[in-house]
């Protein structure tokens, strides 16, 4: 996998419990390019970790709000052509937008209503 996408939690304190899993990804990756989708308020948490290439914000109540700003932050998702994702969110709106970006490899908590969006 050349480029990873990891869709982080909405809290600051699961942004903390999430970097071992940020670091493995790094350690068994180690030529990626690692981006993490994060929202605004836990950019600063990501900022300074050596692991990340890129924090990419979803500003899901300002600049991608409604279906517009959705569509238009997928496609940044599609021409930014992540070979994988992986989600730390339980949100099934945010497995669908990487479902829409075209991510072919996508990885995260399984439930019945996800499962189709998941290929791991």
């Amino acid at each position: 996998m050349n480029r990873i996408l990891i869709i982080e939690v909405n809290w600051l304190g699961d942004i903390l419990f999430t970097t071992p899993a940020i670091r493995a990804v790094r350690e068994n990756n180690p030529k990626a390019y690692i981006a993490c989708m994060a929202v605004p308020r836990c950019k600063e948490l990501l900022e300074d970790n050596g692991c990340i290439d890129e924090i990419i914000i979803f500003d899901e109540d300002g600049a991608h709000k409604g279906i517009a700003g959705k569509m238009g932050f997928i496609s940044k998702l599609r021409k930014m052509r992540f070979d994988l994702v992986i989600t730390f969110h339980r949100s099934m709106s945010r497995l669908l937008m990487a479902y829409m970006a075209g991510i072919p490899s996508r990885a995260g908590y399984y439930t019945r209503k996800r499962s189709w969006l998941l290929t791991e």
